[in-house]
């Protein structure tokens, strides 16, 4: 068995208050689909998936967690919108700044 670094731990393993998630504004919804050059629409589970590269029971323990955008409702299937998953992932990597408490 190989031994693992300790101190590295994935965003989805921290468990702390930071983690979080808020829903995006209409202007990081903006700058996310700006800066990835693409328009807003829902995307399923399988797209989902390939952007953010966390699997399907992950996110829905994190889902659980409320770390992660929520789905809406309204299909047989999950769908988010594009714009929340691109803000979810920029804000992970640090291109756009975690959002305030007092905003929501």
């Amino acid at each position: 068995m190989k031994k693992v670094n300790a101190e590295f731990k994935p965003f989805y393993q921290n468990k702390n208050a930071e983690m979080k998630y808020q829903i995006a504004s209409p202007a990081e919804r903006i700058e996310a689909l700006r800066l990835a050059g693409h328009t807003d629409k829902a995307i399923d589970e399988g797209i989902r998936c390939k952007l953010t590269g966390i699997s399907r029971s992950t996110w829905d323990r994190m889902s659980k967690d409320k770390e992660v955008p929520k789905p809406f409702t309204g299909f047989k299937k999950n769908r988010w919108m594009l714009s929340e998953i691109l803000v979810f992932m920029y804000r992970k990597s640090g291109i756009l700044p975690q959002p305030n408490d007092n905003t929501n």
